[in-house]
């Protein structure tokens, strides 16, 4: 079964943002991402990070890295 993945990764990024209720300045300083990564991240201004990023973010926000860079769900099929 495919799942189709809508939106973006910062679409993703924003939504999971705004569960979690952090801001980017706070989201900066917690991960050590800088906050301008996070802005373009969010802004679908720039879509690539190093892993170290990807990481922090996520297990901040409470997502998988799957869902961030494709929007899979746990449990999804491909």
């Amino acid at each position: 079964m495919v799942v189709a993945r809508l939106g973006t990764l910062g679409s993703r990024l924003r939504a999971a943002m705004g569960r979690a209720g952090v801001k980017q300045p706070q989201l900066a300083e917690e991960t050590g991402v800088p906050q301008s990564r996070i802005s373009e991240l969010a802004q679908d201004k720039r879509t690539n990070m190093n892993a170290r990023q990807m990481h922090a973010l996520c297990k901040r926000l409470g997502i998988t890295v799957e869902h961030l860079l494709d929007g899979a769900q746990a449990g999804d099929a491909d």
